[in-house]
């Protein structure tokens, strides 16, 4: 048992973010979830992330922390990987801020997903993609919106892939991450495969002039989802549960201190 708790906590960032108080469920947006920004659990990280937009070394650690701490994540962990997670985090997203260091682009966050689905031998259904980001970044905007990175020259943009800078900082990528895999465990609009979600798009634009038959989502696969990675933990070497955050990170390209870059 004490393996098993071990290795979900250590699954860090894919099991983060406090399993119960933000997930979106089907048919509901962000807005219909949440009260207003003011009263939402996560209204501090809006002030931290202005904050650490000086590059502050200190506010981008605090940042960071917020977002561990309000997932109640921290401590779980008693503060030893969270705290290993701020500081490297932290130090990133102030590099990140004083523009000496890149941001990390969508297909990161798409080849981190992917690559915790292969590593555990996750259903197909779990894969992501850029627009399935883009779109999760979309729907987080109102309640963190400075947290996601805008375009500031596309205030009126054309289309929902043009509203976002290319890059997000590291900050914001381990928060989407940690809602990206959120949903993956818990909302059906998230557990599709391409070619369902294609064929929900094409049912749901397609003329029903009987509601009731309208395309309906995939059921109970959030079940299979928890027992896939309880088996997975039950054979994955006890030491090995301590590295998944350091995997992670390095997937998403988040620099360790003393590296030349990302």
């Amino acid at each position: 048992m004490r393996k098993r708790i071990f290795f979900l906590l250590g699954l860090s960032l894919l099991l983060s973010a406090g399993l119960g108080l933000f997930w979106f469920t089907s048919g509901e947006s962000v807005e219909a979830q949440t009260s207003s920004l003011s009263d939402h659990p996560f209204k501090t990280i809006n002030q931290k992330a202005s904050l650490a937009r000086t590059g502050d070394l200190s506010n981008a650690e605090e940042y960071v922390s917020e977002i561990i701490s309000v997932a109640g994540f921290e401590s779980e962990l008693r503060g030893f990987t969270a705290t290993t997670i701020k500081d490297r985090v932290g130090r990133a997203e102030s590099r990140f801020r004083q523009g000496q260091a890149a941001g990390v682009p969508v297909q990161k966050i798409v080849r981190t997903v992917n690559g915790l689905v292969l590593k555990f031998k996750l259903p197909e259904y779990t894969r992501t993609n850029v627009a399935e980001v883009t779109r999760l970044r979309f729907m987080l905007l109102p309640n963190f919106p400075e947290v996601i990175r805008r375009n500031a020259q596309s205030k009126q943009a054309i289309t929902v892939g043009s509203r976002f800078e290319s890059e997000m900082s590291p900050a914001e990528a381990v928060f989407v991450l940690m809602m990206m895999l959120q949903q993956k465990l818990h909302n059906p609009e998230y557990q599709l495969t391409d070619s369902e979600r294609r064929s929900l798009w094409n049912e749901m634009h397609a003329y029903r002039p009987d509601l009731s038959l309208s395309p309906q989502l995939p059921k109970n696969r959030n079940v299979e989802m928890l027992a896939t990675l309880n088996r997975a933990g039950r054979s994955m070497p006890f030491s090995d549960t301590f590295q998944l955050s350091d995997i992670t990170l390095n997937t998403l390209g988040i620099e360790k201190e003393g590296s030349n870059g990302q």
